[in-house]
């Protein structure tokens, strides 16, 4: 399924977390002008996740199934107070999640993924993504745990993370393509 987002003069404020069970296709009615999406009060927008445990037999020949969830020509702005959630200030990921010609600035969250949290298992591909101004205490911009990722033309500036672990942290051993 597709959502047509209207563009419009005024913010798309989410006062509560989106969550979102199924594919789906996030665009704007046209990509003329951007939408901005802002979050409101202390919590991500989205959280993706079907509520399947991706590997919950922890069989490897058993082949994981993800729910696929794109956001394309979209502006995300995090939720402009100390933190927006303890992990994913912007984007809570359990699924396979495609960012595309987007910009992403103020995500902040109190421990990982200032901007998204790739939880253990999910995917993750982004092109023409600009994450700035997002701060965490590990992975200011995105954290992945134990995730595939695959990003490409993207841009990280003015990301703050407090701990050693940096702007883009893969705690994992899983295929990472930058």
């Amino acid at each position: 399924d597709t959502v047509k987002l209207k563009n419009t003069l005024a913010i798309y404020e989410l006062k509560e977390v989106i969550n979102i069970t199924a594919s789906l296709n996030i665009i704007p009615e046209s990509t003329e002008a951007f939408t901005l999406v802002k979050a409101v009060g202390n919590h991500p927008q989205f959280i993706i996740d079907d509520g399947i445990d991706n590997n919950a037999d922890n069989n490897p020949i058993t082949p994981l199934t993800y729910i696929t969830v794109t956001f394309s020509d979209i502006n995300f702005l995090g939720c402009n107070i100390d933190f927006c959630a303890m992990n994913g200030g912007i984007f809570y990921n359990k699924e396979y999640l495609t960012i595309k010609n987007s910009n992403i600035s103020g995500g902040r969250a109190s421990s990982f993924g200032g901007a998204i949290y790739n939880f253990s298992n999910a995917l993750f591909s982004a092109d023409q993504l600009h994450i700035q101004s997002s701060f965490a205490t590990d992975g200011a911009a995105i954290y992945s745990e134990n995730t595939s990722a695959f990003i490409t033309n993207s841009l990280f500036t003015n990301n703050t993370a407090t701990n050693t672990q940096g702007i883009v942290t893969f705690a994992n051993k899983a295929p990472i393509l930058i």
